[in-house]
């Protein structure tokens, strides 16, 4: 809706960095008003943000929200991802670094990213699942292999596959 009333996105640009403006200073506010603003964020404001493109704009909407719509929710989250991120390391930029010197060696030219999860869409993946731990959901963390055709796509699979075995029912094409 926001974005069809608006005849020029740099007023839509404002208007988000105008709520993460708020966000951050959320003292200046009331806290029924800083309520407000934060659900309004979440329902409507970070949406759009995705929809343009601007993720880390996004992300940055929903982390400061995300406490305040939901302050028992948010701490218990943010604890268990630092509780597993301590427990398990910083595999993420081992796992990179192992792939990306698989696949090299295999012939392949791959850009290699990592992430983890965000608090906020990891609370909205355990109610759209029913879950009640993050240890349930799969896709916390994740790696993303980026080559330049789809034939070099299904090449860098078949590598993956072999020194990795992927779970039944949960590999998407």
């Amino acid at each position: 809706i926001l974005l069809s009333v608006s005849d020029d996105v740099r007023t839509i640009l404002i208007t988000l960095c105008d709520k993460c403006h708020l966000l951050d200073h959320p003292h200046g506010l009331g806290m029924e008003e800083a309520k407000t603003v934060a659900n309004d964020v979440l329902r409507l404001y970070a949406p759009v943000a995705a929809r343009l493109g601007i993720y880390k704009l996004k992300h940055e909407l929903e982390g400061s929200a995300f406490p305040i719509c939901y302050p028992s929710d948010a701490e218990k989250i943010t604890e268990e991802l630092v509780r597993l991120r301590e427990q398990h390391g910083d595999f993420l930029w081992e796992v990179t670094e192992t792939l990306q010197n698989h696949l090299n060696s295999e012939g392949m030219a791959v850009y290699i990213e990592h992430r983890e999860k965000h608090p906020y869409s990891a609370f909205k993946k355990l109610h759209a699942k029913g879950l009640s731990s993050l240890r349930d959901v799969y896709d916390l963390f994740a790696v993303r292999v980026i080559v330049d055709s789809t034939e070099d796509c299904y090449k860098c699979l078949g590598h993956i596959h072999k020194i990795g075995k992927p779970l039944p029912n949960r590999f998407k094409d």
